[in-house]
């Protein structure tokens, strides 16, 4: 039997480039400083086409960057789990990721959706919302890898949610240094935790 291969439409692949384009200037510059001009013209697309995937504008955009966000780290804390054979190894294998990450974008580039949950969560219910799950999505799967260790349900969910936190200041702490060393430097309080 013959696999089929899935090819994308051609709406799919512009509506994609939008989202990565989209990404990519949220993340640099922020939601406020991106208009719908720039996406177009950084995407080398007609205005068109975003009206055609995005009838609600930038919010729309914003939420499917969200979306497309979630389900990338999702991926990258799946090979993670994967990868490690301890909790200590799952630990230094995340973080390495994410101090991997920020360095190859020049520390330009942190955790994808903070700089637009940050300016839009207080003023678009949607935004806020798509942050919000993203953020669960996230820590339950960093919590579900942390029961397979054998820690407890509820230990498992705050002991994730705490690793999060700690992950997103020092990424911020990382941005302003230019350094992956805060980063780096919370792996060992994070794995006395867990312990």
């Amino acid at each position: 039997m013959t696999a089929q291969i899935n090819k994308k439409t051609k709406g799919e692949i512009t509506r994609e480039k939008l989202v990565g384009v989209a990404a990519t200037l949220f993340h640099e510059k922020g939601y406020h400083a991106v208009g719908l001009n720039e996406i177009c013209a950084v995407g080398d697309l007609p205005k068109g086409s975003l009206y055609y995937h995005f009838p609600k504008g930038k919010e729309q955009i914003a939420v499917a960057v969200i979306d497309a966000a979630k389900h990338q780290v999702a991926t990258d804390l799946g090979e993670a789990t994967s990868s490690a054979k301890s909790v200590d190894q799952f630990i230094d294998i995340l973080l390495a990721r994410f101090a991997q990450n920020l360095a190859q974008s020049d520390f330009n580039k942190g955790c994808p959706i903070t700089t637009i949950n940050l300016e839009m969560a207080g003023s678009s219910e949607p935004i806020r919302a798509a942050c919000a799950s993203a953020f669960a999505h996230w820590i339950d799967l960093c919590a579900a890898s942390l029961k397979q260790t054998g820690i407890a349900n509820v230990k498992a969910r705050d002991l994730a949610e705490l690793i999060y936190a700690s992950v997103e200041g020092a990424m911020i702490l990382a941005r302003a240094q230019r350094d992956v060393a805060p980063i780096l430097r919370a792996a060992p309080h994070l794995k006395k935790l867990v312990a």
